[in-house]
């Protein structure tokens, strides 16, 4: 009996020793090499910069371009995608940057089909040109020339309405630029919302002028 009892102790005491040892196997040591599980290398997406690269006697001759901002509204539908987007086109630089190279731009930065997008673009911008084009050499009468202008925009948090009165004449002027550049100062918004009320004010300006040209025609 007495043997029987010390080869179970004895075995007993192995199976603990065979435990020990496991665990030291398994459990890293400090200063031993741990393998690292595998890495997942995912496939990277090369975009296309959209950079325009002028020479130095390009640059002088855009500098001295008088600005001829046209009130742009884009609203396209193709599919299912609705493109909606509004900005100022200066139309005496076409030769530097051309509708269709503005809407392969657009379309990259927004990641829209090429082939679907940029002749929509470029066909509402250069309509929308043609129609200021016709407006832009008729003379205004010189007195009574005032117009209201109403804001009613969402600049990030703040929905900002204002009546304001504006001399018609001054549209070939930056004086919308510089009242959207104070405004937004105002306000505490980036200056990416300067773009928003001055294309709110020279649109309305426009459709002003429209209005008392056809006025005058009949």
């Amino acid at each position: 009996m007495e043997e029987s009892e010390e080869e179970e102790e004895e075995s007993e005491e192995e199976n603990k020793e065979k435990k020990l040892t496991e665990k030291t196997k398994t459990k890293p040591q400090p200063g031993s090499a741990v393998a690292l599980p595998p890495t997942v290398e995912y496939p990277k997406t090369i975009r296309k910069k959209n950079h325009l690269f002028y020479s130095f006697a390009d640059l002088q001759h855009i500098s001295n371009i008088d600005e001829i901002l046209v009130p742009v509204r884009l609203d396209i539908d193709v599919d299912s995608i609705k493109l909606r987007d509004r900005f100022l086109w200066n139309m005496n630089v076409e030769q530097y940057l051309t509708p269709e190279k503005f809407g392969e731009m657009l379309c990259e930065d927004l990641e829209l089909s090429t082939h679907r997008f940029v002749q929509p673009i470029a066909d509402s911008i250069r309509a929308q040109v043609l129609d200021f084009e016709s407006f832009t050499q008729v003379q205004l009468p010189t007195e009574h020339t005032r117009v209201v202008i109403n804001l009613d925009l969402q600049i990030g948090k703040v929905n900002y309405r204002d009546q304001i009165e504006w001399e018609l004449q001054s549209e070939r002027t930056n004086a919308p630029e510089i009242f959207s550049r104070q405004l937004a100062a105002e306000l505490g918004v980036g200056g990416e919302y300067v773009a928003i009320i001055s294309h709110a004010i020279r649109e309305q300006l426009f459709r002003h002028k429209r209005q008392l040209v056809e006025e005058v025609r009949t």
